[in-house]
This record gives structure tokens, sequence and C-alpha cells, in this order.
């Protein structure tokens, strides 16, 4: 048994995965990201697309003491919202982020921009390092979840594809779980405790109501709204 038992939580973010970790009594957890946020929980700077990154979260990975692994790979690139006309609070229609993924060509479109194809490549780098994670913690008798929205282009890369069969799948959506909008969210998991996180929307009421999708008003001016539902709630309402 590991003596001071950890989960890394990788692509941390804010690291809320990592609080809730410790919270629930697995202090040692902690999360690894390239940049630690303001305000983040506990992490670990490691950036996935350099050797020198992955090299250093394989050490953590391989040490006895740690028993999982949670991560949740970046999705803007692999998001189907991209192209879809974004309407601005005055009304006005423009056009949405250029699509850098399709369903025929999920690894990333032919014909990209050299900047959209670095970024696309850098997003595949850490999806290749993390299936080989996953993949890992799987044959050593590790937890393992993933986590994407439901619609996320990354579930059909060919990155994600080894997995496919080695892992459980849950839905369920953020709002029923006190989130201010109703984002499907999918787990990928080999535990059977994560098949009860299913919750869906309760429905709109006067008890029970939504921000809106698209542009808002951020901290830093305009903002997409998806940019507010990309950390969990700090309060997570389950029954």
């Amino acid at each position: 048994m590991a003596k001071d038992p950890f989960i890394i939580e990788l692509c941390a973010g804010s690291a809320r995965v990592t609080a809730c970790l410790q919270q629930l009594g697995m202090p040692a957890s902690f999360g690894v990201d390239y940049i630690k946020q303001k305000n983040a929980g506990r992490v670990l700077v490691a950036d996935l697309t350099t050797k020198a990154g992955r090299d250093l979260c394989w050490t953590w990975l391989k040490s006895p003491n740690c028993v999982g692994m949670f991560a949740a790979p970046p999705c803007g690139t692999c998001s189907r919202a991209r192209g879809i006309p974004i309407i601005l609070p005055n009304g006005i229609y423009i056009a949405g982020p250029q699509p850098l993924r399709s369903d025929e060509q999920p690894n990333g479109l032919s014909g990209l921009t050299y900047i959209n194809r670095i970024r696309v490549s850098k997003a595949n780098a850490i999806y290749h390092f993390i299936t080989t994670a996953a993949e890992f913690c799987l044959d050593h008798g590790k937890l393992v979840c993933l986590e994407n929205p439901r619609l996320s282009l990354y579930w059909k890369t060919t990155f994600f594809r080894p997995l496919v069969n080695r892992l459980k799948f849950t839905a369920h959506q953020a709002c029923a779980y006190g989130s201010n909008r109703p984002k499907w969210t999918v787990l990928a998991h080999n535990t059977t405790t994560l098949l009860d996180l299913n919750h869906v929307c309760p429905g709109v009421s006067s008890l029970h109501k939504h921000k809106p999708w698209g542009v808002v008003h951020g901290p830093t001016g305009r903002q997409f709204s998806t940019s507010e539902e990309t950390a969990y709630p700090l309060h997570w309402h389950i029954t």
C-alpha cells in the first residue's frame, strides 16, 4: 500500500480537482500544468509539449505513491463551437473562431495556417502523452479519469482511440452540480464510483436559471462564455 498516496491532475488549470482530493484525505495530491494560474491550487509546473516536461511527469507517475491520474486535455482546438457565428451583447453577429478539426480530420484540418498548425500540434503532443500515461496507469492498477466536453472532437482523435475499449464513460451537465450553464461533460474512467456522476439539468425554473452562451464581459474585457466554464464550480452541489 502507498505510504503517502496521491493522484496527479494533469492539465490542471485552476487545480480544483486537486483541492477536492486534498480535502477528501489525499493531501499529497497535486496538479501539473505549464503555468501556475493565479489563485490556483497546488500546481507543479511541467510543459507536457516538451521532453523535459514529460520526463519530469513520468517520475511522478512512476512513484509507488502515485495511485492514479486525472486529466482534462486542452479542448480549445477540438471545440465544435468554432465557426458558429457569435452574437455580441449589442446584437451584432460576428464570425466565430476558425475550426481546426473535423469529424473527418479529428487530428487537425489540412491547410491550416502556421500558427494554427502549431496550436493543433501542441495539443496533439499532450493528447499522445496523456494516452501513454493512462495506458501505464491502467497496466499498473492505478486510477484513470479523463475529462472533456461531450461533443469535443478529442474523443475522435487517433490519440484517444487506444483507450476507447479500456474505459467506462459517464456524462453529466455542470449546472446540475452548481455551475451557471448546462455544459455537457464526459468522464472516461476505470472506476464504477464515477458512474454515479451523471446528473443532468433539472430544467429551467425560478430556482434554476442559466447564464447565456456567447460573448460576455469579463474582468479583462470581452471573452467567450465558455472560458467561464473551464473550471469546476467552487462548491459542487452533490446529492
